[in-house]
């Protein structure tokens, strides 16, 4: 059985899409995710230099203003603190991981995340994210170093 769900692209917003918000979570839960990345690819060609758009998970589909990421975030904090990047350690597990996972001194990805996530990163988990993945990263990076 197949669940749809319909969606409809309205060209004449009132303002553009990429100053309307900071961004947008569309969610599907269905079998297939055909019509959300069907959505995703439209976004990206339409808002090529304004928005990015990448799956936080198979059923959320997430639309941020572009140079807005995680791994932006973890370069202003450690900047912030006086951190140097390369003594920071994150964790991820999918797309909306992987500038993070790619700044950050070490990146560690949960082993149940996504290929793309486990190839962004440095290292991966034994324990996955439900089963104290996070507790291993602290122990093995943080305590342990």
């Amino acid at each position: 059985m197949t669940l749809s769900m319909a969606f409809s692209i309205i060209r004449e917003e009132p303002a553009p899409l990429a100053q309307q918000a900071s961004s947008f979570l569309l969610s599907r839960l269905a079998i297939t995710i055909a019509p959300l990345e069907t959505f995703r690819q439209w976004v990206l060609e339409e808002y090529p230099q304004q928005l990015d758009a990448f799956f936080s998970c198979q059923a959320y589909l997430e639309i941020i203003p572009r140079g807005l990421s995680k791994g932006n975030a973890l370069v202003q904090l450690a900047q912030r603190l006086g951190i140097p990047i390369e003594n920071t350690v994150a964790a991820g597990d999918a797309a909306n991981d992987l500038s993070m996972l790619r700044a950050a001194g070490i990146g560690v990805a949960m082993c149940n995340g996504t290929d793309e996530a486990k190839a962004a990163a440095d290292a991966v988990t034994c324990r996955d994210n439900n089963h104290d993945g996070i507790a291993e990263i602290i122990e093995k990076y943080l305590v342990h170093r």
